[in-house]
């Protein structure tokens, strides 16, 4: 009987041990989801859940840049590994970086057909092995900005098995990530550097003078216009809906300036996002911009409310509330494909909001993604 009374008792310990891990492996699936879901819906990216044999994915376009982020089972003790690749245009031949280590270029690589192309800059020739089907357009293309970025991204640690072509970035980090924090950082970051390597420079410029001739001053114009030519092109295909049907009210706005900032700063909504977004400023150089100019602005701006959500955390705002996206207008020159302009705006806990409702609010400006053309507003209220 005793014996009988173990073994039952064994048994409704493994249940609940069972019960209990599955359990918890089903709340991690859930909070990564979520993860993936937020990051996904703040960068209008579509969104595939992940199952029991494979993990979430997001992919799309984020001023013109095509995204997709990923995961696969990884090789060693890495069981999975999640996988960003930013993809950009290119007029330039087949171009492949990847990190050079000791042995990297082996017998096996030379019978592949690879080659690796030194282009002078001792530094990056140790690091870099350049694999290209003309080495002279190579050269050309690695400016010392495109050097810059690819040596930035091969140095960051987190960062494996890191590779750059004329037209994509790819990159992998251990493990299925599950921060939003990370997966927005990093998807950041890559776009930065895609935007280092797909802006055109002066070697471009020189290049295609050089390869049509002095007499052809219409090859060098349309390559000097091109930012302003690709705006209208194509827009994000999410945006479009929106911007067909709805369009922002051309309001005045009226703004509050802190004693700290210079009062001739104008600070309604067209001002603003023209000035944050239609430059041709790096991500970096906008952020420290936004620093100096209007990080601590309190704004009174109207706006479209787009999305609206409730939360108890978030990576973006202190506390709790109510965040929501307003569409605020459009960048006059945007060089992204996209030209429609958002504030992300917390809320107090309980404020009412209605999408499509146009809407007047103050809040106090607190970062800019120039990615997204994306304002960050918090201590918001609803004015009327």
């Amino acid at each position: 009987m005793t014996s009988a009374l173990v073994g039952v008792a064994f048994l409704v310990f493994v249940a609940l041990a069972v019960f209990f891990i599955a359990a918890y492996l089903v709340n991690q699936r859930r909070r990564r989801d979520e993860s993936w879901q937020l990051v996904a819906s703040e960068r209008d990216l579509q969104f595939f859940a992940g199952s029991w044999t494979t993990g979430p994915s997001m992919k799309g376009n984020i001023n013109g840049f095509f995204v997709s982020v990923d995961t696969q089972r990884g090789g060693g003790d890495e069981n999975h590994v999640t996988r960003y690749t930013i993809g950009y245009p290119s007029s330039v031949r087949e171009i492949e970086l990847s990190k050079q280590t000791a042995m990297h270029f082996t017998l096996v690589k030379r019978l592949m057909g690879k080659n690796d192309v030194e282009i002078g800059d001792r530094e990056f020739d140790d690091k870099v092995l350049i694999d290209a089907a003309d080495p002279i357009a190579a050269t050309r293309y690695l400016s010392p900005a495109r050097r810059d970025a690819v040596l930035r991204l091969f140095g960051t640690r987190t960062f494996r098995n890191p590779m750059v072509t004329n037209t994509s970035l790819l990159v992998e980090t251990s493990g299925i990530e599950s921060s939003p924090v990370n997966l927005r950082r990093t998807i950041l970051a890559l776009l930065e550097i895609a935007e280092t390597m797909s802006a055109p420079t002066d070697v471009d410029l020189a290049a295609a003078v050089e390869e049509v001739g002095p007499e052809e001053p219409v090859v060098q114009d349309a390559n000097v216009d091109v930012e302003d030519t690709e705006v209208e092109d194509t827009v994000v295909e999410q945006d479009a809906v929106v911007e067909e049907t709805a369009t922002v009210e051309d309001t005045a706005t009226v703004a509050v300036a802190p004693t700290r900032l210079d009062p001739s700063i104008a600070l309604d909504h067209d001002s603003v996002i023209n000035d944050l977004f239609e430059s041709g400023r790096m991500g970096f150089e906008t952020d420290a911009h936004f620093a100096e100019t209007y990080a601590g602005a309190r704004i009174r701006w109207t706006g479209m409310v787009d999305t609206i959500r409730v939360f108890r955390s978030d990576p973006d705002f202190d506390g709790s509330g109510v965040k929501a996206t307003l569409l605020i207008g459009d960048v006059e020159q945007a060089v992204s494909r996209s030209r429609l302009a958002k504030a992300v705006v917390q809320f107090p806990a309980g404020t009412s909001l209605a999408r499509r409702h146009s809407l007047e609010f103050e809040g106090t400006l607190v970062r800019a993604d120039r990615f997204t053309r994306r304002v960050f507003i918090a201590d918001g209220t609803v004015t009327s």
